[in-house]
């Protein structure tokens, strides 16, 4: 899959999901093995590093053209991320 940015999500997201709550979802993703992080070598603005996300790529994954983050609104209950599979 495409690395996205913790920006880009959190836009994908409507840009009022609270910054822990995306931290603690990116976690179980990534403690599941359902998703992986880096840092990308330098930023284009000259500014911070910033994180980079992608789903972690599977026999499932791979049998995808496609994978993908999308936006999706969250009910009470359930995880504030999709993915397209």
């Amino acid at each position: 899959g495409e690395w996205c940015s913790r920006s880009k999500l959190h836009k994908q997201l409507g840009g009022h999901t609270p910054a822990e709550e995306i931290n603690q979802s990116l976690r179980e993703l990534e403690d599941s093995e359902l998703a992986e992080k880096r840092k990308p070598e330098s930023n284009p603005t000259g500014g911070r590093r910033g994180e980079e996300w992608r789903i972690t790529p599977s026999e499932r994954t791979e049998l995808s053209e496609e994978t993908s983050w999308e936006t999706v609104e969250p009910t009470e209950g359930e995880s504030i991320t999709e993915f397209t599979i």
